[in-house]
């Protein structure tokens, strides 16, 4: 019995592939040219009868066509929430204060804020300020007490307290339909 292998051009409304299942199971994504040269013939191939079980090879191939337009879909979508080393200094260092027995909760309150205005990028020169803050500290030691006062002078120059500007109106998007991926054409040979 002769091994076969299949091709076959699947596309969406954003990507097209074509993929080629070899007669082991295994599937491998073609460029254009590949699929030209495998597609080739000669005058003395001889015609085949249609195989019936091309099917399943198909859907198959339609399968990892499908997943991974979403993989790459999912791809898009994702956020970077990964903080620099400057942002994560300064929020390490804004966290040692949280932890001071003397402090108040007006101001535990505002260094959580700046906490979050540093994750959300809010303010650009705010975790510089605060590192800046503690390299002034490892020269000159200063009492807890002060440095937290310092801090508490630095924080308040910035309108933390404040509701984050509204973006641009929302506007809404149009819905668009979403579409399966279709198999356009596929040709089955012997392997």
């Amino acid at each position: 019995m002769q091994q076969l292998a299949t091709i076959a051009f699947i596309r969406d409304q954003k990507r097209d592939a074509f993929l080629y299942a070899r007669s082991d199971g295994s599937l491998e994504e073609l460029t254009f040219l590949e699929t030209a040269k495998r597609f080739q013939c000669v005058p003395t191939n001889g015609l085949y009868p249609c195989m019936r079980n091309t099917t399943p090879r198909c859907s198959r191939q339609w399968i990892v066509f499908r997943n991974q337009v979403e993989a790459e879909k999912a791809q898009d979508k994702k956020v970077d929430i990964t903080q620099g080393p400057n942002e994560k200094k300064a929020l390490v260092y804004l966290d040692a204060f949280t932890n001071l027995p003397f402090i108040s909760d007006e101001e535990k309150s505002l260094i959580v804020l700046a906490k979050e205005a540093i994750r959300k990028g809010r303010f650009q020169n705010l975790q510089r300020d605060v590192n800046k803050l503690q390299r002034s500290q490892a020269k000159v030691k200063v009492q807890p007490a002060i440095l937290l006062e310092k801090l508490v002078q630095l924080l308040i120059k910035y309108p933390l307290t404040q509701p984050e500007p509204a973006d641009e109106p929302v506007v809404p998007t149009p819905v668009i339909a979403v579409t399966e991926p279709a198999i356009i054409i596929s040709e089955s040979f012997s392997a």
